[in-house]
This record gives structure tokens, sequence and C-alpha cells, in this order.
């Protein structure tokens, strides 16, 4: 009903493009960078029928939808690079990345998108002016097809729900850092390079993570358990654990 009342075709194809603004997430302005970026995205994308522009965190999130799959991809994409070389130009100090999900329909295929926007945009295609597109195949997509159903957000959710029970702020971070650490190989030192922290403060965060969770991060299992949920996790709207 949201989706419908702002405009959008709910049951056409959809696809989803984002834009994060910053390379620091957690920084307490990266809420205005995106402001600022929406809304060199709202006027590039036009007021045309089908065209959805909006803020969650530090990440810019643009819709097209009710085209054909083919025009899509060109159109949404060449407005991506648009508002990349725009605000870059402006803005220098915002570090941009963007990632672009495929044309799915109704509105699961929208999360879908959503979902495959963020592994693209969380690949390391990204961040070099260009937009990264998802790649759909093996684990990336079994993600994106699989999370955001009903019982892909539960299980995923219960794997993180003593993170998630901290709070909307605290949860992004603690989920957020246990992400890099598991894409280091455990290794604190290059997760507090991608964190831009001293690995003190990250050994310091995954104590706290291991405490709360109770599980080994050196099992193989359950670090592949853990990534999925991390990436899953971030890719939605974060909310207190019931």
């Amino acid at each position: 009903e949201r989706v419908q009342r702002l405009g959008l075709p709910i049951e056409a194809a959809h696809r989803v493009a984002l834009i994060r603004a910053g390379a620091d997430h957690l920084s307490p302005t990266a809420h205005d960078r995106a402001e600022t970026v929406a809304r060199i995205a709202a006027a590039a994308g036009g007021d045309q029928r089908g065209w959805l522009v909006g803020v969650r965190n530090d990440r810019v999130v643009m819709i097209r939808s009710g085209i054909d799959e083919d025009s899509s991809a060109i159109e949404l994409r060449r407005v991506v690079e648009a508002v990349l070389e725009r605000a870059s130009g402006n803005y220098p100090d915002i570090v941009l990345a963007a990632g672009m999900g495929t044309s799915q329909t109704g509105w699961e295929g929208l999360r879908t998108s959503h979902v495959e926007a963020e592994a693209a945009l969380s690949s390391r295609a990204a961040g070099n002016g260009s937009v990264a597109l998802f790649d759909a195949s093996g684990l990336l997509r079994l993600i994106a097809q699989w999370a955001p159903t009903a019982s892909g957000e539960r299980t995923l959710g219960i794997a993180l729900e003593p993170l998630l029970a901290l709070g909307p702020a605290r949860a992004r971070v603690m989920v957020h850092t246990l992400q890099v650490y598991l894409d280091a190989l455990g290794s604190n030192t290059a997760a507090a390079r991608v964190l831009h922290l001293h690995p003190n403060a990250v050994a310091y965060r995954l104590r706290r993570i291991r405490e709360l969770l109770g599980s080994d991060l050196s099992a193989p299992d359950e670090r592949i358990m853990l990534q999925i949920a991390c990436r899953a996790v971030l890719s939605g709207p974060f909310r207190e654990a019931e």
C-alpha cells in the first residue's frame, strides 16, 4: 500500500540502484550527505511516473519501474552515472559508490532488486566512479532470492538477533563490523583498514560480538551463515529485535 501511494506500479518490473554517500557510513553526517546526493538524483530522474528517489541511512535509493528490462538497465545506469559525475564535481569531499540490481517483478521482486543492489554496492567493483552491476551467480544470487522472503528474514534475523536487540544504530555498527571481519578472513588488521579503526578497537568489538552471539566465528558453518545474515540485514531497514 505504501508503494502504491508513492505512485509505483507495484505489479510492474522494478530495478533498484543504491548510491552510498561517504566511505565511512558510520559518520554522523552520512545522512546529510545522502540527502544532498538525493536532491541531485531526484532532479536527474525527472518527475515522470515510475521514478522514486529516497534516502535510508547513508544510501540514496533510486527505483525505476514500469519499463522493460533492457530499457530500465540503460536508463537507470545512465541517470546514476550522471548523478555520480555531478555530485563528485559539486561536492568533492563526498566519497561515492553505486550498485544496481536486476529487473524484478512485483513487490517481492522490488525487494530482491534492492538486495542485489546492496550486494553490488558491497563488491570490489563499486567505488571507482562507475555503477557496479549485480553478479547474478553463486552465493549472491542465493542471498538475493532467499533473503527477502518471510522465511529468509526469520532465519537470518534469528542468527543476528542479539546484535539487533542493541537497537538500530548500535546494531548497524556491530553487524557491519562482523561482516567486514568475516570478509577479511578473520584478520583484525585487515578489518581495521576497511573500517578505518585501530585493530584494538576491532578486537574489542569482536569480543563483544562473540559474547552476544555465543558463536564460534572460526567454524565454517557459522561463518557462512553469519556472512549471509550480515549481508541480508545490512540491505534492509534496521529494527529492534522483537
